[in-house]
């Protein structure tokens, strides 16, 4: 049975998307056809997380820790036990920014020293080792089970 109430629609045959024909939303906007709005546009929304290198004294304030650096600036650190032992003294931090004035540590060490090997246990790896480590104990299982 033919469906007659249903009507194919005309294809479109301008080579511009219809949403670029029509009128723009903001209609006295300046910068409609500028060049550096599709900069804007075309920028990421969230910014690139990099690792910082600051050097500078930890001091307790009002609001917990803080790193004071030697160029001025004051650095809201996070309050765990690395940083609480380095209070009142000159240290090197590498760490992330957090917020507008936060900062989470990776590492923190007295400054003028070299800096210390950071150790990382890697999850792969220990997944890895579990799955070779069951592997034998399954194999060496399967053999005592067929020879007794």
């Amino acid at each position: 049975m033919p469906l007659r109430g249903i009507r194919r629609r005309k294809q479109d045959r301008c080579l511009v998307p219809s949403a670029v024909r029509c009128r723009s939303v903001m209609r006295h906007n300046q910068d409609r056809h500028s060049p550096a709005l599709g900069s804007l546009l075309e920028r990421p929304g969230l910014p690139v997380i990099s690792a910082e290198h600051l050097t500078g004294i930890v001091e307790r304030a009002a609001n917990g820790l803080v790193l004071r650096t030697d160029v001025g600036g004051m650095w809201q650190l996070d309050n765990t036990r690395q940083v609480r032992k380095f209070i009142g003294s000159r240290v090197e931090v590498v760490g992330e920014r957090s917020g507008f004035n936060g900062f989470v540590c990776d590492q923190i060490w007295p400054a003028g020293q070299p800096r210390p090997t950071a150790f990382t246990l890697r999850l792969e790896f220990i997944l890895a080792a579990a799955f070779v480590a069951y592997g034998l104990y399954a194999t060496v299982g399967a053999a005592i089970s067929a020879l007794g």
